[in-house]
């Protein structure tokens, strides 16, 4: 009894010590954390206006958490952001030496978000190296967990990176709705640059797809978002987007703004930008000289997509001058440059441009080509765009799938757990209450650890099912959707057999009351099976009958406006509109090409 006195005596000031140290050591893991984000922000800070800083300070921040021993978590963020300071330098060899790390850290993980991320910087990385291939795998994979879990802290910034790829391969329709999800989120969470940041983009969409109405619109809401918040929250990259999205609607604002990036890219050391602002303010004002500078340090610096920006227009440029050859040259290496990369998205303008050569120096047979290579690459670009949609849909699903099975094993982990904690805090109690009495401790607990071992294989036990399930879950093979493909041979049916667009004026209603299936269900029937919308899928039915009146000898009677009248254009405008846009020349310069080609044969 007097040995329990004095323990009684001596436990008070130990709790007191041990909760003293806690605190201590509570208070130094706050100021580690701060000094952390301080670190972060420079980081992000410096990122937009001197790269070389921002890369020193995330060297500093790395080596802060090594010696702080923060874990890898930390760790591999830091590492991340690394790699894209070195793909925004170019230096392209570090930023993937930096992933190789990065990824060396994972191995041990199995933390589906930090693998997402790690997907996403490999897929920027080789975006960055115009690698768009594989890139496109890396980013399908992350964009897959991202759309699951829209909640993530880089949900944002992963929508705006993959809206950025599709708008570079000419997958418009998918970046619009990766940045409609981008600004979701970060209205979500109150970040009203990040919002700004998406309409930017949005803005550079609608221009690339026509939208006048809808770009002005946007517009007219982003300039107001800079009144109340100041022209100061906008980077020099925003500022770069935001000129070539309003180069047609705002032309003096647009070359306000290139000029500024260029200003502020040049004081932060990034060329690439510069030059590629450069580029964007000689398709306003052009200058031969700074087009043939700006396409020079392209070459020499191996930025491709830049290059064909560049060298296109200067070609454009010197065709508007008439001079042939120059023109020519600058168009051949262009072609030759977009040809490498496989994206069709850089190798249409070049052979627009081209055509425009083609007609100019008379050759029109080449011109005839020309036209068949474009046709042929816009409907590889559309079938990708609906396979593209079909690979997320299934992506998506299947990790819908494996997150249920996840969500089912994480409840049946924690009823187990809740009753190894009752049981560890009832062996406690039994604990205690045997030491006071000086009876049986031992054996109790003993048999409290077989318990907890048992608990731990079963817990093991659950684990392999998952990985059982997920697995057999892979290889289940994907079925499509059904009444798919009844869907689209009714939709042939009307449009190949009884031909109702020759109606003017016809609309999406009367289209899916024949099919008899909701507005919604006949937009997703032309995604996925032919990638476009109802304007265009109809018009491009009018085009093709158009150009069979063009030349049937029973239709020559007709003027050209009455050729458009026939094949449903409800006017002259907008049957030369549609077709200069799929063909790349009038109706009449179309029927004179084909029938000298005709005769020359």
């Amino acid at each position: 009894m007097a040995f329990f006195r004095v323990s009684s005596r001596m436990l008070f000031p130990c709790l007191v010590l041990l909760l003293g140290c806690q605190v201590n050591q509570q208070s130094s893991d706050e100021d580690v954390r701060r000094s952390l984000d301080t670190l972060k922000v420079k980081i992000a800070t410096l990122t937009t206006s001197n790269l070389d800083s921002a890369l020193h300070y995330s060297n500093l921040a790395i080596r802060f958490i090594q010696d702080n021993q923060l874990g890898n978590n930390e760790l591999l963020y830091l590492q991340l952001r690394r790699s894209e300071l070195f793909d925004q330098m170019g230096l392209r060899d570090s930023a993937e030496q930096t992933i190789a790390i990065t990824e060396v850290l994972l191995q041990s993980q199995e933390d589906p978000y930090q693998k997402a991320i790690m997907n996403f910087c490999k897929g920027i990385h080789l975006f960055a190296a115009d690698q768009y291939q594989d890139a496109e795998i890396y980013l399908q994979e992350a964009g897959a967990y991202f759309l699951q879990n829209p909640k993530e802290p880089k949900a944002g910034k992963v929508f705006q990176e993959l809206a950025n790829f599709y708008t570079k391969t000419g997958q418009l329709t998918r970046a619009h709705d990766f940045l409609l999800k981008a600004a979701a989120h970060f209205s979500s969470i109150r970040d009203a640059d990040g919002v700004l940041a998406a309409n930017i983009q949005l803005a550079t969409i609608f221009r690339q797809q026509e939208l006048q109405a809808e770009l002005s619109g946007l517009l007219e809401e982003i300039l107001s978002s800079l009144q109340q918040t100041g022209a100061a929250t906008i980077t020099y990259t925003q500022l770069q987007q935001l000129g070539f999205a309003a180069a047609e609607a705002l032309p003096d604002s647009a070359l306000a703004w290139q000029q500024v990036a260029a200003r502020e890219a040049l004081q932060a050391g990034d060329t690439v930008s510069y030059y590629l602002s450069l580029t964007h303010i000689n398709a306003i004002v052009p200058d031969q000289n700074k087009l043939e500078e700006a396409a020079a340090y392209f070459d020499k610096t191996d930025h491709p997509s830049h290059f064909i920006l560049a060298s296109s227009n200067l070609g454009k440029l010197l065709l508007e001058k008439n001079e042939l050859d120059s023109a020519k040259s600058w168009l051949d290496r262009a072609l030759e440059h977009a040809t490498a990369l496989e994206n069709p998205v850089e190798q249409i303008p070049v052979l627009t441009a081209l055509q425009q050569w083609y007609l100019r120096a008379g050759k029109k047979e080449l011109f005839g080509k020309t036209q068949d290579n474009i046709q042929d690459l816009k409907q590889d670009l559309a079938q990708k765009n609906a396979a593209t949609t079909l690979e997320f849909l299934e992506k998506a699903q299947l990790l819908e799938q494996v997150n249920h099975q996840k969500t089912l094993l994480a409840t049946k982990l924690e009823q187990q757990q809740r009753k190894i904690r009752f049981r560890n805090g009832l062996i406690l109690a039994m604990g205690l209450g045997v030491f006071i009495l000086g009876i049986g401790a031992q054996k109790v607990y003993q048999a409290a650890q077989r318990k907890k071992i048992a608990m731990q294989v079963l817990l093991e036990s659950y684990k392999t099912e998952l990985l059982h399930l997920t697995t057999a879950r892979k290889s289940e093979p994907q079925t499509t959707k059904p009444g798919g493909a009844e869907l689209k041979k009714k939709l042939l049916v009307l449009f190949e057999q009884r031909k109702i667009f020759l109606q003017p004026g016809l609309k999406v209603e009367e289209v899916t009351e024949e099919l008899g299936i909701s507005y919604k269900d006949f937009n997703q029937l032309l995604k996925e099976e032919y990638g476009t919308n109802f304007k265009n899928f109809i018009n491009a039915f009018r085009v093709d009958h158009a150009k069979s009146l063009l030349l049937d000898p029973n239709y020559q009677h007709l003027t050209v406006e009455g050729v458009g009248l026939e094949s449903g254009f409800g006017t002259k405008q907008s049957f030369y509109t549609v077709f200069q846009q799929a063909l790349g020349v009038s109706p009449g310069e179309y029927k004179d090409i084909i029938q000298h080609k005709t005769q020359a044969s």
